[in-house]
C-alpha cells in the first residue's frame, strides 16, 4: 500500500476512535449525573416522609406538692405537670386513700387542665389518721401520678392555750406541729411571773445586767401584744419553767433546721427551688412592701403557703430600744451559740430568706412554741 493511503487510513481510524472515546464519556457523565439525581430525589422523599412522622404521645410528667395547711379534716397539697409532650390534658388533681399507691379510683380533687402548677384543696379528712397521696394527670394515653406523699391529719382540736388564758392556732408541717401565732404569755407554765423592766427602754447595759430575764410588748405598749405577742430575752426562753404551755417547747436550732428541710425539700422556695423560703412563712399581711419578686413584700397575697403565718414583731435591744415593726421578724432558738450570742431565725420584708444567725441573747425577741414529739 502506498505511503499516502496509509496516512489517510490512518486519520480515518483515529477520527472515529476519537468520536467513540468521546461517546462513551458521555453516556458515562449522563449516567452519573442521572444517578444523582435519583439519590437527591429519595433523599428528599425520606427527608419529607421522616418530617412528617408523629412520635407517639405518652403519659404526662408530673411532680407532687407538699401536703399542708393539715387540720383534722382539711389539708392543701397540688401538683406541677412539666411535659406534656403535646398531648391535651384532660383532668388533673390530687387523689388519696388511706392505703399506699392511690390511684383515681380512689378520693381525689379535679383541678383543671393546664400546665404548670395547680393548688388541690382536700377535705373530708378523717382526724387522726394516716392518709397516702399522690398528684395526677390524664391524657388520650391514660393517667400519669407524682411521687407519693403520707401526713397525718391532726386531732380534733387544732388549738392551745397558754397559763394566761391566751389562744393559740396551731398547724403541722411535716411531722411538726407549730403555734401559728408568736407567744404572748407573762408567765411560765408553773405560774411564775416573767419579769419586765418597770421602763420599756430600761438600758440593760448601763444596770450591768448579764442574763436578764425579761418580756415586753413592743414600746412598751399592750395594744400590740395582740398581733404581735412579747418580745423575750433568750434566757427567759430558756429557763427552766418553760414560758411555752405544757407540752410545748421553744424550738431548737435543729428543730428549725427541720422545718427549713421540710420546706425547701417540698417545693416551698420561691419559684419552687433554692432557699427562698420567706415567702412561704410570712403572713400575708402587716409586712412593708418591697419592689422586689421573691421578697416577702412584693406580691403579699402569694406569701404564707406553709401556714407558718410569720409577722414582723420586731425586737428590744439591750440598750433600751425598739425597732423593726413591720419589718422584720425574730425568733429564738433554745441552742446558744457562746456565752453571749444564741442561734435564731429572722425574717426581713426586702429579703427573700429564712436566715440562720446568732444575736445577744439579751436581745428581746419573739418566740414560737413547737408541740413535744
Amino acid at each position: 500500500m502506498q505511503i499516502k493511503e496509509k496516512n489517510k487510513l490512518a486519520r480515518q481510524f483515529g477520527k472515529e476512535n476519537i468520536f467513540f472515546i468521546i461517546n462513551e464519556l458521555h453516556f458515562r457523565i449522563m449516567g452519573k449525573i442521572i444517578a444523582c439525581y435519583l439519590v437527591s430525589i429519595v433523599l428528599i422523599v425520606v427527608t419529607i416522609l421522616t418530617g412528617c412522622k408523629k412520635e407517639k404521645a405518652t403519659l404526662p410528667v408530673l411532680t407532687t406538692a407538699a401536703v399542708t395547711n393539715i387540720t383534722c379534716g382539711t389539708a392543701t397539697s397540688g401538683g406541677n405537670i412539666t411535659d406534656i409532650d403535646g398531648a391535651t390534658i384532660s383532668a388533673s388533681g390530687v387523689c388519696w386513700s388511706t392505703s399506699i399507691n392511690p390511684t383515681i379510683s380512689n378520693e381525689k380533687t379535679t383541678d383543671g387542665t393546664k400546665i404548670g402548677a395547680y393548688i388541690s384543696s382536700i377535705t373530708g379528712l378523717t382526724a387522726e389518721t394516716t392518709f397516702y397521696l399522690r398528684a395526677y394527670a390524664t391524657n388520650n394515653i391514660g393517667t400519669a401520678y407524682g411521687s407519693e406523699i403520707s401526713f397525718n391529719t391532726s386531732a380534733t382540736s387544732t388549738s392551745v392555750t397558754d397559763i394566761d388564758g391566751n389562744y393559740y392556732n396551731t398547724i403541722t408541717i411535716g411531722n411538726q406541729v407549730w403555734m401559728q401565732q408568736n407567744l404572748k404569755t407573762t408567765k411560765y407554765s408553773n405560774g411564775d411571773l416573767i419579769g419586765t423592766t418597770v421602763y420599756a427602754s430600761f438600758d440593760l447595759d448601763n444596770a450591768n445586767e448579764i442574763k436578764p430575764k425579761y418580756q415586753w410588748a413592743y414600746e412598751g405598749m399592750e395594744s400590740n401584744v395582740a398581733l404581735y405577742g412579747r418580745l423575750y430575752t433568750w434566757y427567759t426562753v430558756t429557763d427552766s419553767r418553760n414560758v411555752c404551755p405544757r407540752g410545748w417547747h421553744v424550738p431548737t436550732d435543729s428543730e428549725w433546721t427541720t422545718l427549713t428541710d421540710y420546706l425547701s425539700g417540698y417545693g416551698y422556695s420561691y419559684n419552687g427551688t433554692g432557699d427562698k423560703l420567706a415567702k412561704s412563712i410570712a403572713a400575708i399581711s402587716g409586712w412593708s412592701d418591697s419592689g422586689t419578686a421573691g421578697n416577702i413584700g412584693n406580691d403579699k397575697a402569694s406569701n404564707n403557703s406553709s401556714g407558718f403565718t410569720a409577722l414582723p414583731g420586731g425586737a428590744r435591744f439591750p440598750y433600751g430600744s425598739f425597732g423593726g415593726r413591720g419589718l422584720e421578724a425574730t425568733w429564738w432558738s433554745a441552742t446558744k451559740n457562746d456565752t453571749t450570742d444564741a442561734w435564731n431565725r429572722s425574717l426581713y420584708y426586702s429579703q427573700s430568706i429564712l436566715e440562720r444567725a446568732a444575736w445577744n441573747k439579751r436581745i428581746g425577741y419573739s418566740a414560737r412554741c413547737l408541740r413535744d414529739s
